[in-house]
């Protein structure tokens, strides 16, 4: 036995199918999406974004809705990653292709099990949706961007139901509410049915901000140490392609910037990713090698190896011609190779302060060849008197950022997808996740887009860490709005662990962030930028020893969506018997 209206290929309800109809409904839900992640939209908007998008899917047939939502989701991605065709012309076009294909897949599966096993679409979409979401947080190594949860990162007292189920578990939410609503717009059963639809959806709203402000008022929280955040604001066309005297007037900006009066209360001095020029761990001299004479005798004089009164003798007779390495050698018996080294300089900038240094760093492995072989995208922890405490190598790698996929596997595919990437990136992955211990605290540290992971976030908080350190180089993609994404993601990985998060970036956005989620400082100028902006944030660390059920459960609670989309399957495979 069949029921009219549930076959795949038709209409669902045998409502007449307008092409035109089914595609700007569409277009309309991917413009809604859209704005749901412009900043100054605010977000709220994502609670309805997909509504146009559950009408179009009752009343068209499955193979045109594929292909209709599959163009509105490519020009959605498109939009929301246009970020990418900054660095990448044809990865940025090309991405949205694969990213495109969700919306069409979670449409057409939802109106499969409605029309074929009555499954409801509401449980339909609140199985399927954070589904996909977690298969696009895990394929091809992930992509966890502008998940529906993002969007709401500028309210707190929306978002803290993550610590709950993750950021996954508020998409269920917005999902359950979009599809709520959808049904009361879709409903012929009359306008009781209908105000039950709204009723429900507003239920959803009203039990999220209710446990948000429940939570918000229970959390502990007490103050932690002063941080002081460099945001150097280094463009990245200096970064990939610069002279020794780029390189050394790069190191001098994050010296004086590290010993500013503006910098003077932090207790912990953070750089940004991959910030310091050349590298460690390798005989490197790239910022010593463009330092002036002048710039060499200062740092000299600093470390305390020459006095004041030999540093002017010095640089007197290297204005007469003299050989300022020699005088300087015989000054002070400390030879330049030790000196002008790059992890020297680094770790003199920690003596100098005075105080614990977490610095990006690129760290080398040579061959025999003296070329280097593989790089490191390294966090380096020294401590006040300039010892190397421990380093932390990034593990979860961005591909075509950082590595060449296929590059062992299949190596024709690799030199293919290297065609399309600006460099060929040399690096790989740490060995595992650590902490670093400061200031009585324990530290995780994530680089570039680790944190946008909310596996890594949960990995720290169970090795003990107290706050999470992203540091992150942004200055690839400009003043896109990038920047405000990945700070909305760190949001989230706030509430989902309850450690605050601090964001050391190079171009911006540098940040604290409370274990509620809320942003509780950004480095700005005075006009209220805070991309490509030169500074120093200092700020008190809020710490939370509180523990969350998403620690413990993860997203368990997916099973339960799972199983009663299967009893509403079995339920409806039983009607055809």
């Amino acid at each position: 036995m069949k029921v009219k209206g549930q076959e795949g290929g038709a209409a669902a309800g045998g409502a007449e199918d307008r092409p035109w109809r089914t595609a700007w409904l569409l277009a309309l839900g991917g413009v809604l999406l859209c704005a749901a992640f412009w900043p100054p939209l605010g977000g709220l908007s994502v609670y309805f974004a997909l509504v146009p998008a559950f009408l179009a899917a009752r009343r068209a047939p499955i193979g045109r809705l594929f292909v209709m939502g599959w163009v509105a989701g490519y020009f959605a991605n498109l939009f929301l990653f246009y970020w990418i065709m900054i660095v990448t012309v044809p990865g940025g076009l090309l991405l949205p292709i694969y990213l495109g294909l969700y919306l069409p897949v979670f449409l057409t599966a939802v109106e499969l099990l409605n029309r074929r096993l009555a499954v409801p679409r509401v449980v339909g979409a609140i199985f399927l949706w954070p589904l996909l979401e977690m298969v696009r947080g895990w394929l091809f190594t992930g992509l966890p961007w502008f998940y529906l949860g993002h969007a709401l990162y500028r309210w707190p007292v929306l978002i803290q139901a993550a610590d709950t189920g993750g950021v996954m578990f508020l998409s269920a939410l917005i999902i359950l509410v979009n599809a709520l609503l959808a049904d009361a717009l879709a409903s012929r059963a009359g306008p009781k049915r209908r105000t039950a639809f709204i009723a429900a959806a507003a239920a959803v709203l009203i039990l999220q901000a209710g446990y948000g402000r429940w939570r918000l008022s229970r959390l502990a929280v007490r103050a932690g140490p002063t941080v002081a955040l460099v945001q150097p604001n280094v463009p990245q066309s200096l970064k990939i392609e610069q002279t020794p005297e780029d390189s050394a007037r790069i190191f001098a900006r994050l010296r004086r910037l590290t010993m500013s009066e503006a910098a003077r209360a932090g207790e912990i001095v953070f750089w940004p990713e991959t910030i310091m020029p050349g590298f460690v761990e390798a005989p490197d001299y790239t910022a010593g090698n463009g330092m002036k004479a002048a710039a060499v005798v200062d740092e000299y004089r600093l470390r305390g190896l020459v006095n004041a009164g030999q540093a002017a003798r010095i640089l007197e007779a290297a204005d007469a011609g003299a050989d300022v390495m020699s005088l300087l050698e015989a000054a002070s018996g400390a030879g330049g190779e030790d000196v002008l080294r790059t992890s020297s300089l680094l770790a003199a900038t920690a003596e100098i302060a005075g105080k614990p240094l977490v610095a990006g760093a690129i760290a080398a492995e040579l061959n025999d060849a003296g070329e280097v072989a593989r790089n490191y995208n390294r966090a380096c922890h020294f401590d006040e008197r300039g010892r190397l405490v421990d380093s932390y190598d990034k593990v979860h790698l961005v591909p075509f950022g950082e590595y060449v996929p296929f590059r062992r596997s299949f190596p024709p595919a690799a030199r293919l997808l290297a065609l399309i990437m600006p460099l060929e990136p040399l690096t790989y992955p740490g060995p595992r996740f650590k902490t670093f211990e400061i200031a009585g605290l324990k530290w995780g540290v994530s680089i570039c887009f680790e944190d946008t992971f909310s596996y890594i976030g949960r990995r720290y908080r169970a090795l003990g860490a107290d706050v999470l350190v992203n540091l992150t180089n942004d200055g690839w993609f400009g003043r896109s709005f990038e920047l405000e994404a990945h700070l909305g993601s760190a949001c989230l990985r706030a509430v989902e662990t309850r450690m605050a998060v601090v964001r050391a970036a190079n171009t911006g956005i540098s940040a604290v962030i409370a274990p509620t989620g809320a942003v509780v400082a950004r480095l700005a100028d005075e006009e209220g930028r805070d991309r490509a902006v030169t500074g120093v944030l200092v700020c008190e660390v809020p710490v939370s020893p509180a523990r969350t059920a998403y620690m413990r459960v993860g997203e368990w609670w997916m099973a339960g969506a799972a199983l009663l989309a299967v009893l509403f399957m079995v339920r409806g495979s039983m009607r055809h018997v």
